[in-house]
């Protein structure tokens, strides 16, 4: 089915997801979920076992997500604070507030091979995830939950420190960057006060 006649059919729906097979067909994505109470983002598989044409999710992955354009007053963006990781999480949540439906389908499929890039560089991928993580717990949960996370991070990257020193760096990256940026904005809306 093709894209176009698949939101003629359902035009309510503003932001579009495909199931993700990997090159050996496995299903990789098949619908996001996230639970504000715990902080955890994860995918979980929302179409195998359903029959439906199309199911709602909280968010879809970044390398098969589409949109309906009709549904938007002006072109949607993605957030230019995420490099990398996290930004279709973050574009999904901020266009659910708006009450865009966002669903996924398995009428339409995407091949990807995830990370085949990103783990050749698997300190600058580990940073920019992290990075990515910290700023979305900020923007979507509470500062509890920001604080048990971002507590188990630290243990987990001085723990990682003697078994994986790459990815303990590229944590340890993330949490200075994440601060100095914190920071740099504390100051710049205290002068913008004055």
């Amino acid at each position: 089915m093709q894209v176009e006649s698949f939101l003629s059919n359902y035009p309510k729906i503003s932001i579009l997801g495909t199931i993700i097979r990997t090159p050996l067909n496995e299903i990789w994505f098949a619908g996001g979920r996230f639970s504000k109470l715990t902080g955890i983002i994860y995918s979980v598989d929302r179409l195998t076992n359903s029959d439906a044409d199309y199911v709602n999710c909280d968010w879809i992955s970044g390398c098969s997500l589409i949109i309906n354009l009709r549904n938007f007053s002006e072109c949607p963006l993605f957030d230019t604070n995420y490099f990398l990781y996290y930004e279709d999480f973050d574009f999904c949540q901020r266009y659910a507030r708006e009450k865009h439906q966002i669903a996924i389908t398995k009428q339409l499929n995407v091949v990807h091979q995830p990370s085949s890039i990103t783990n050749q560089y698997i300190q600058q991928k580990i940073k920019h995830s992290t990075y990515s993580y910290l700023l979305t717990l900020e923007r979507y949960t509470n500062i509890l939950i920001f604080t048990i996370h971002f507590i188990k991070l630290i243990v987990s990257a001085s723990i990682l420190m003697f078994i994986k020193p790459k990815i303990a760096l590229g944590k340890f990256q993330a949490i200075f960057l994440y601060w100095r940026d914190r920071i740099k904005a504390s100051l710049s809306s205290i002068f913008r006060l004055n």
